[in-house]
């Protein structure tokens, strides 16, 4: 059984939510009730999938290897094949998320909002 909150703490640290002041033990229980799925590369746990419904935000501290990667796809492919599309948000200002999730297949649907977050789509992912 993997450590749900080392995942979790995984996706804090890909995210660097300390330099926005989000505490982290506030972070890992905002997410009671949903699925986390660690991503593990050579037997360590170097992010996550977090799921609930059709919502998905994935977070990880380094690229991962191509098993790792065909985890992810398999995971956004689940939800799409269970709920018909995938969605997430990504701040405006996260170049890096914005372009990791268009690796993923994701194609923004909305925003910037008021508060600088878009809102992204998956209807099949391919990532390698």
């Amino acid at each position: 059984m993997f450590d749900r909150e080392e995942a979790l703490l995984n996706i804090y640290d890909a995210y660097e939510l300390d330099k926005h002041g989000v505490d982290e033990e506030q972070f890992v229980v905002g997410f009671d009730g949903w699925e986390v799925v660690p991503v593990v590369d050579k037997g360590e746990i170097i992010g996550g999938i977090v799921i609930s419904g059709r919502e998905v935000h994935i977070g990880i501290t380094r690229t991962p290897a191509p098993k790792a990667a065909r985890l992810i796809t398999q995971v956004l492919n689940r939800i799409v094949d269970e709920e018909k599309v995938a969605t997430t948000t990504v701040r405006q200002s996260n170049e890096k998320g914005l372009k990791f999730c268009k690796r993923l297949g994701f194609i923004t649907t909305g925003g910037p909002d008021e508060s600088g977050v878009i809102t992204l789509a998956c209807y099949r992912s391919n990532f390698k």
